[in-house]
């Protein structure tokens, strides 16, 4: 029976502790000096690095046997500069909204089945509806959700609309209603919603790409539906729809 202190958060810690032995200056080490660095015994420096090989966050060079950081870990490093990018990008197009509409925009990323809030500038009016950054939220509901969703494969809409949950009267569970929201929002550019995840709140949004179809964020404007007048919606849209050609082809480099 392996050791408690193997397990659990005490393995994370140590296999953290690994990955961050490796910098600009350290690009490849051996077994030996990664168990220096961390203070590890070679016995469980060498499990732990098994482990991260076995998930391609590590690689080792078979003739030198010297290890280097592994394919998913530069895959997660294109993800965050992507991603700090996108908000470098975004903030000054969603400060603009902000302060032309006076309603919080809030930025949101797809991850696994749910939306997540990246970026946020909020109204300063007092009557608001704010969340935290990285907040959770479904992509069947909502606006936001809607525009992340409409791009995705058809198994993965398929995934996600398999386990629908209503959070207000308003909020569409009907698969075959959903499936029309989606074309339509494909076909627009746009959606808007009302009380769909939160009772007395409104949301206008835009897909936003980083090439031809392929959606990367989401941009809303959200904050209590009496506000939503159908002359102010129509002028979100429009704004929102300038923003996400505009921030698009900053993304995808046109």
């Amino acid at each position: 029976m392996k050791n408690e202190k193997e397990t659990g958060t005490g393995s994370l810690r140590k296999a953290i502790s690994i990955l961050k032995c490796f910098s600009e200056e350290r690009v490849e080490l051996s077994m030996t000096e990664v168990a220096r660095l961390t203070n590890l015994t070679l016995g469980t420096a060498s499990r732990i690095l098994a482990a991260l090989r076995d998930e391609n966050l590590l690689e080792r060079e078979e003739r030198s046997k010297l290890y280097r950081l592994g394919v998913y870990c530069m895959r997660m490093g294109k993800i965050a500069k992507r991603s700090g990018a996108l908000r470098s990008c975004a903030l000054p197009f969603m400060e603009r909204l902000r302060d032309r509409f006076n309603e919080t925009v809030n930025l949101y990323l797809r991850e696994d089945i749910s939306r997540v809030c990246y970026a946020q500038c909020e109204t300063t009016s007092p009557l608001k509806r704010s969340i935290l950054l990285g907040a959770r939220f479904p992509l069947s509901a909502g606006a936001a959700g809607r525009c992340l969703l409409a791009w995705a494969t058809a198994d993965f809409t398929q995934n996600v609309l398999s386990d629908i949950k209503p959070f207000t009267e308003n909020t569409v569970t009907d698969i075959a209603k959903i499936q029309k929201l989606l074309e339509q929002t494909r076909r627009d550019r746009f959606a808007v919603s009302y009380s769909e995840r939160e009772k007395g709140v409104a949301a206008v949004a835009v897909p936003i790409f980083d090439a031809p179809n392929s959606v990367c964020a989401s941009m809303s404007i959200a904050g209590p539906d009496m506000r939503f007048t159908a002359i102010v919606v129509n002028e979100m849209i429009i704004a929102l729809k300038k923003t996400s050609e505009e921030l698009s082809e900053i993304l995808s480099g046109g």
